[in-house]
Order: C-alpha cells, then sequence, then structure tokens
C-alpha cells in the first residue's frame, strides 16, 4: 500500500469529489463548489489530502486541516483530520490504519479528532486515544406535538399541528409577559461584518483556550457559506454583551435551528443567561423548525452555563452519533488536562 500526501487545490478537489461519489449522495460532499468552500484555507493554515493507493488503484482518503489553537497565552497549531473514507468493497483491512497513522504528516503541536460511529470504535479500541472531552447536546422543542408523534405513530395528524400551534402561542405569551417585567436581554440581527477584530481579541483574552476565531473565519462561515445563517448582537441596557450565531441544518430528519457559535465578550448573570436563551426560543418559535440544538464542551464555564434549563439534554441515541474528541501525537511540553474545558462548539467541527 503507497501513501500519497498532496496540498489541497483544485485538481485534488476533483478527485475528492469523485472518490466521495462511491458512497455519498450528499451535495455538501459531491458537489465541487460546496467542497471547495469547506476546505478553504483560512489564515494561511494549510491543508493536505492524504491518499491511500493499491497499486494504482484509490482505495482511502482523508483530509488533514491545520488550526490555530490558543492555549493560555501561546498559540499551537493543531491537525484535524476530517473525511476519513476508504472503498466499500476494499479488501485491505490496513486501509484504515494506515490513513490514521498519516494524520501526523502536518507536524503540529498535536492532532485533535472527531469521530462517528465508524472511525469511533478504530480510536478507541485500536489505537486507544485519550478523549480529552465529549460533546454535549442539549435542544428546545419548538414542535413537541408533532416531534412525539413523529417517533411514536409515525404520523402527523392536523389536531396535533394544531397543539403545537397552542403551545407556540402559549410560549410566545409567557416570554412576552417576562420581558414586560423583567429587564431582558435582546437579540438584535446584526450584520457579522461589523464584528470588530479587537473583539474577537478580547473573547480569546477571555476565554484563554480556544480555537481561532477571526474577521476571515467568520466570513468564510456565515457570510459566503450556503447554509442559512444568521447573527445576533446580544444587548442589554443598550451594553454589547457579544454576538450569537445560528444555521438552519437538518437533524435525523428533522429541521433543527442551531446555535453554532456563541462569542461573549462580557460575563452574563444566570437570569441573563435564561433570558437570552428564551428570547433565542422567542426568535424560533413561528420558524419553520422542529427544535433549538446546541452541541458544545460542558467542561467550559461558558458553555456550561449555556447548556442549561429551559434547554433540555438529548441523550446520544436520538442523535447521529456520539462526539468524543480525541487527541493524539501530542508534543511533550504539553498536559492533556489543559485541553479539558477548550470553548468548543458546532463552529469547531463538522457535525453536519
Amino acid at each position: 500500500m503507497k501513501i500519497e500526501v498532496q496540498l489541497l487545490n483544485e485538481k485534488e478537489l476533483e478527485e475528492f469529489v469523485n472518490f466521495s461519489k462511491t458512497y455519498y449522495q450528499s451535495p455538501k460532499t459531491n458537489s465541487i463548489n460546496a467542497v471547495r468552500h469547506k476546505f478553504q484555507q483560512i489564515d494561511n493554515l494549510k491543508s493536505f489530502h492524504i491518499k491511500a493507493y493499491d497499486k494504482d488503484k484509490l482505495i482511502g482518503r482523508v483530509v488533514l486541516n491545520e488550526r490555530k489553537l490558543h492555549l493560555g497565552k501561546k498559540d499551537h497549531s493543531v491537525t484535524h483530520p476530517t473525511d476519513l473514507l476508504t472503498l466499500r468493497n476494499s479488501i485491505n483491512p490496513l486501509t484504515v490504519i494506515s490513513l490514521v497513522r498519516s494524520f501526523s504528516k502536518l507536524d503540529t503541536d498535536l492532532v485533535m479528532h472527531t469521530s462517528n460511529k465508524q472511525s469511533d470504535i478504530i480510536y478507541k479500541s485500536l489505537f486507544k486515544f485519550p478523549i480529552i472531552f465529549n460533546c454535549i447536546s442539549y435542544g428546545f422543542p419548538l414542535k413537541p406535538i408533532s416531534l412525539i408523534s413523529t417517533y411514536f405513530f409515525n404520523k402527523l395528524f392536523f389536531f396535533l399541528k394544531l397543539l403545537d400551534f397552542i403551545y407556540k402561542c402559549i410560549i410566545e405569551l409567557l416570554i412576552t409577559f417576562f420581558n414586560s417585567f423583567f429587564n431582558s436581554i435582546e437579540l438584535k440581527e446584526y450584520n457579522p461584518t461589523d464584528i470588530l477584530e479587537n473583539e474577537l481579541i478580547k473573547f480569546k483574552n477571555k476565554e484563554k483556550n480556544l480555537f481561532s476565531r477571526s474577521k476571515k473565519f467568520i466570513e468564510w462561515r456565515y457570510l459566503i457559506s450556503n447554509n442559512k445563517s444568521k447573527c445576533y448582537q446580544i444587548v442589554r441596557k443598550n451594553i454589547n454583551y457579544g454576538y450569537l450565531f445560528c444555521e438552519e441544518n437538518s437533524l435525523k430528519n428533522l429541521k433543527a435551528l442551531c446555535i453554532t457559535d456563541f462569542i461573549l465578550l462580557k460575563d452574563l448573570s444566570k437570569y441573563d443567561y435564561f433570558s437570552l436563551k428564551i428570547n433565542l426560543i422567542h426568535k424560533a418559535l413561528f420558524s419553520n423548525n422542529d427544535l433549538i440544538f446546541f452541541m458544545g464542551n460542558k467542561n467550559n464555564r461558558t458553555l456550561s452555563n449555556f447548556l442549561k434549563f429551559p434547554f433540555i439534554h438529548i441523550r446520544e441515541n436520538y442523535l447521529p452519533h456520539s462526539t468524543p474528541i480525541y487527541v493524539s501525537s501530542v508534543k511533550k511540553e504539553f498536559n492533556i488536562k489543559d485541553f479539558k474545558n477548550i470553548y468548543f462548539t458546532l463552529s469547531d467541527t463538522d457535525y453536519f
């Protein structure tokens, strides 16, 4: 078996897409424009296409992306592997092993792995990579009656939709009542291009341990993306507390309004967190979505405050797969415990 390493370019993108079509049907993986956007090299960070060949036949591939990680006052480079795929009818069991062993090709300070059902078994049982944290999922049902009927009756009846409408009206009245008596958080639609670089630096200094978020990253992630994205400014008493990003995605045949990122510039009280969440629910109530969905590292203090009532914990068996975060090829000067409270959201992973 031969392993080949190529800097990601137009030729490699075309080869990536052609190989994807042997397994996937989603345009997110099979469209050259979508793949080009996905692997756009932001802030001069590299991406490599690693390919496994049996003689001259391509039998597997993975993409290695370089990312910048802030830990305390130091910046480090991280390899983030994505889209590991082997040929369905390949009879060589060493393909995946060879590709995983190639993850260190970028020669960064460490390799950080997300996983799915297939790779999770390999990372955990075969390579025994340590897990630094698990991403926890929370949500809020916007159509609870319809959701229950989908899971238990496999049908949607008119009167169930009517009950959903009544439920939404009750929630809206409760939120309106709350906001009229209490000084609440406001969510104002905001153009992400107006977010200042010094605000992102302030956020980095506040969180200390997180992956880089630059203006170029935000433009790539939310402005030139094909996803339906929205940015809200978090305001209280005319003071800017930060920004919240959402986008619509499909989650196991459900329509989900996903909270992809949460850039907090100032600390919020428990009351403010609650107010923020109910006003987001208010924004989403009469959208075409079935639920609000949020995933993050609960070891992080900011995110753990967000992953609470009225949001509800979503068990892993209701999700496409669990999301443990593994590390490998860690340089000697690192202590794995330093990574446990990293600020990590859907913006940091290729979940959908």
